[in-house]
């Protein structure tokens, strides 16, 4: 039903700070879509380091995969993967971005050892069969973005397309890199003993929470604190 799209992409937009939308119709591939600066956050891979929660660490030429939320690198045999046990990793450095795991992958902006900014990109998919005016009569998500992106979305029928919601969440973390949606009353409620403070702050310089530049000035303030 019409409502249906309408009431998916509302509860996508309610958490998500930037939207951004690809249609593929049936038989195309995704890259053929969805340019390349979009799917990976470096134009190529580069020289990065995984180091584990236990200490451990491996280099290799790495990258992350925007489509499928996953850090990828290049194998000996020049074949692209995945990283495994995303659970065990403390932090993927990339070039001179460092990212995190917490319930998925989020590149730190902003802050230091007691607080930090991150910046969470990722897609969400659906399948949409065409109705009135273009819009969707039926939509479910796929989760199998990782399979589409290596062969021709050939499973789709001739009436669907794959819907790919491109999404920004702004995110805040502790010193043990837990990582939560950054909202004001959630700053708060981790600074209980500088509540005046950062509300002065953030009224006086009008921090907006879906601005990158305003993310990294707020993380730059309360690493202060």
């Amino acid at each position: 039903m019409v409502c249906c799209i309408f009431s998916i992409l509302l509860s996508v937009a309610v958490t998500a700070q930037r939207l951004k939308t690809y249609t593929v119709p049936a038989g195309v591939e995704v890259k053929e879509v969805v340019p390349a600066n979009e799917i990976y956050q470096f134009s190529q891979f580069v020289q990065g380091l995984v180091i584990f929660k236990d200490g451990t660490s491996a280099p290799g030429r790495l990258n992350y995969n925007r489509l499928i939320a996953e850090i990828q690198f290049i194998d000996p045999k020049g074949d692209t993967l995945s990283l495994a046990n995303e659970q065990m990793i403390r932090t993927a450095i990339i070039g001179t971005d460092t990212f995190y795991y917490s319930d998925g992958y989020v590149r730190q902006l902003a802050g230091g050892s007691r607080v930090k900014i991150g910046e969470r990109i990722a897609f969400k998919e659906y399948i949409q069969k065409p109705g009135a005016y273009g819009l969707s009569s039926a939509t479910t998500a796929t989760n199998n973005l990782s399979v589409l992106l290596n062969r021709r979305s050939v499973d789709l029928n001739v009436s669907q397309e794959l819907v790919l919601v491109k999404n920004t969440n702004y995110l805040v973390g502790d010193k043990f890199n837990a990582f939560v949606v950054a909202e004001k009353n959630v700053i708060l409620k981790m600074f209980p003993d500088n509540r005046s403070a950062i509300e002065d702050f953030i009224e006086k310089n009008k921090i907006s929470f879906i601005k990158p530049d305003h993310m990294v000035q707020l993380g730059k303030f309360l690493d202060t604190l």
